[in-house]
């Protein structure tokens, strides 16, 4: 009895520190990616609790703890860390992962933010293009989630380009980034690669997929106008 007394009494001097709060903020969305844009940030929530070190609160908890308004503010700030941080300090909470999501002709665009709520600075990004037809949106950001929380850079992956003619100049995104054969760090997800030389038919665009902390592997090939033209009868 004298040693659980004894343990009370020391655990009532020593109180153990609460966890640190966490907002999960539903991403800001076109109203036809709300409820898809809602389902990442819970998928955020979720692996933040798994992990433990957080008071996690997703975007359920917000609205019913703090209101509607509270959710749409946090909602409107996207991935700026400054504004997500303000409407998370207000709220009481530490840190906070707010972001946004949209969507193009073949890919969802995703970017999270993790903010110090006291201090309005970002502590670690994530941003990536994710094929729509791969399915893989809340894997991926379930995947990159323990990272973003510890406050890593989010890791890159690596592209090698090749062409059947050497030292031709290579475009990456639309920003030229030098001439075959080439390696490059990237950040993953989707890239458009092109590569052209004089004499040579300009060629469209390749969409290459590249994965975090994998080599991707891509070869194009560029034809001179003879090489396409129709063959005499």
């Amino acid at each position: 009895m004298r040693t659980l007394a004894f343990l009370a009494a020391l655990l009532a001097a020593f109180p153990v520190a609460a966890a640190p709060r966490l907002l999960v903020a539903p991403l800001k969305a076109p109203p036809q990616l709300t409820y898809t844009g809602k389902k990442v940030a819970e998928t955020v929530a979720r692996e933040a609790t798994r992990i433990g070190g957080f008071d996690v609160q997703g975007p359920e908890d917000i609205e019913a703890l703090y209101g509607r308004k509270a959710v749409l503010k946090l909602m409107e700030c996207g991935d700026d860390a400054r504004c997500a941080a303000e409407v998370a300090r207000a709220l009481g909470a530490d840190r906070v992962v707010s972001g946004f999501l949209s969507q193009g002709e073949a890919a969802y665009q995703v970017s999270l933010v993790l903010a110090d709520a006291r201090s309005g600075r970002s502590l670690a990004r994530f941003s990536r293009e994710i094929p729509i037809a791969a399915r893989r949106l809340v894997s991926d950001v379930a995947a990159a989630t323990p990272a973003l929380l510890r406050g890593e850079a989010e890791a890159q992956g690596s592209l090698v380009i090749t062409c059947n003619v050497p030292d031709a100049d290579v475009f990456l995104d639309g920003e030229p980034l030098g001439k075959t054969p080439l390696t490059h760090k990237v950040r993953p997800g989707k890239h458009q690669v092109q590569v052209s030389k004089e004499g040579y038919i300009q060629q469209e665009p390749h969409w290459v997929d590249v994965a975090p902390n994998e080599t991707t592997r891509h070869e194009l090939r560029l034809y001179r106008p003879l090489e396409h033209a129709p063959a005499m009868r």
